[in-house]
């Protein structure tokens, strides 16, 4: 608690007003969409905890309509108490400036919620899904409570229905993709499709986290390596669920297991691989290397490969130019969202899943060349050797046949002029 004070006694800075153009209030925590704003202008970034402006010429109107929210709505507005300084400036600014767009790029951020029901009408609130809502998210519940939601990949039938026009939902894909795509003009290359290739080179898109260390030192720490898939395969066949919670709960910790499980299995399977055609591995990591689990996200991955095979970008924009630009490599993962990104600029990604489909039907596919299904070796092996040999005209055949739920949205012009106009954002020149 004591530490949370603190993050927000130092989250507030000076806000120049002076000939500085505000059109919207952006929403986000630091280090999650810091690259994204880059790209952008004519905002005001403000996150209640961490992001934190003041200007003295914004107490007064800040004031007036914190004190009518304080009188229409007396419950509601004292649950907020230790963010009424954040709530104060924010409504003065919104009021100095005229502002009637909030854009929160994480769906879901509350503090958007929050001003629309001071505001009402007069303020739009706008959000962008940020990555693939699997389960347990269920983004019908978010996209309700927006003006507009532009998507990062289509609705499935059960969520069309649940979401009943409530909010203006709109196509639209990773923003982080269409950005870089936009300031690298990158917007012809992504439409070819890829070739058969014969770099012996392959490249994991991590999942990793800290549950995946602490299931390896807990049951494969001074194992020899050719043991782990008998020790997994053992663990697999013991796993019997014991929790006196609730169905749901239940569900959820079956769900962390099992992935931590089907992870374990497609690292072993990587690996086999490797060893028997002598291919080159890259791993584009989870966490930036300012991030403290990066050395040890890092160093997991040299113990199984036995080479530094981590790419160590030090931003999403490298990262997503290095996969633009490597027209013919095969990505593989699990269940990283970036996979489906991947795949919806026509580049070529298999998706390994020995469980998690069963939760998440809509984004996987048996039948499709682009899935390996509770697949023994075997089975992996011919699916990566084929994958790595298919023609330009025989993607697009397999990409056309996959569900439209499976891939992010194809980044389009029209659909980032949109989001601008939408937002009244607008982008930088270097953009």
């Amino acid at each position: 608690m004591l530490g949370k004070f603190f993050i927000y006694i130092k989250s507030w800075k000076y806000l120049n007003l002076e000939n500085k153009t505000i059109n919207c209030i952006v929403v986000t925590q630091p280090g999650n969409y810091d690259d994204c704003l880059k790209h952008l202008k004519n905002y005001c970034w403000i996150e209640p905890l961490y992001k934190n402006i003041f200007h003295f010429s914004l107490i007064f109107p800040g004031l007036i309509y914190f004190c009518r929210a304080l009188i229409n709505d007396f419950k509601f507005i004292i649950k907020l108490w230790k963010f009424w300084p954040t709530f104060i400036f924010t409504l003065g600014l919104i009021s100095k400036k005229k502002i009637n767009t909030i854009i929160s790029l994480t769906d879901y951020q509350t503090f958007p919620f929050y001003l629309k029901k001071i505001f009402k009408e007069k303020i739009k609130i706008i959000a962008l899904q940020n990555s693939s809502r699997a389960y347990p998210l269920d983004r019908v519940g978010f996209i309700r409570k927006y003006d507009t939601y532009f998507l990062w990949n289509e609705l499935n039938n059960n969520e069309k229905k649940r979401y009943n026009n409530i909010s203006s939902v709109k196509p639209f894909g990773s923003l982080r993709m269409n950005l870089v795509i936009n300031k690298n003009n990158f917007w012809e290359k992504i439409y070819r499709y890829p070739e058969k290739t014969r770099m012996k080179k392959i490249c994991l898109i991590s999942t990793y986290s800290s549950q995946h260390m602490s299931f390896f030192n807990k049951y494969l720490k001074g194992h020899n390596k050719d043991n782990f898939f008998l020790i997994i395969k053992k663990l697999e066949k013991k796993y019997k669920f014991q929790n006196k919670n609730n169905k749901l709960e239940k569900l959820k910790i079956e769900f962390m297991y099992l992935q931590i499980l089907e992870f374990f299995y497609m690292i072993i399977f990587i690996k086999n691989f490797l060893d028997k055609h002598k291919f080159k591995l890259e791993i584009i990591e989870r966490h930036k290397p300012s991030h403290p689990d990066f050395i040890k996200e890092k160093d997991f991955y040299k113990f199984f490969f036995e080479k530094d095979n981590v790419l160590c970008f030090n931003n999403h924009d490298q990262r997503l130019k290095y996969i633009i630009k490597n027209k013919n490599l095969l990505f593989i993962t699990n269940i990283s969202s970036l996979g489906r990104e991947i795949l919806s600029v026509n580049q070529k990604a298999f998706f390994y899943s020995k469980w998690l489909y069963k939760f998440n039907p809509s984004y996987f596919q048996k039948s499709s060349i682009f899935f390996g299904i509770n697949c023994d070796y075997e089975k992996f092996e011919r699916s990566i050797l084929k994958l790595l040999n298919i023609s330009g005209k025989n993607y697009y055949k397999n990409l056309k046949k996959l569900k439209k739920t499976i891939s992010a949205f194809v980044p389009k012009k029209e659909n980032l002029k949109l989001f601008l106009n939408k937002s009244n954002i607008s982008l930088n020149k270097v953009s």
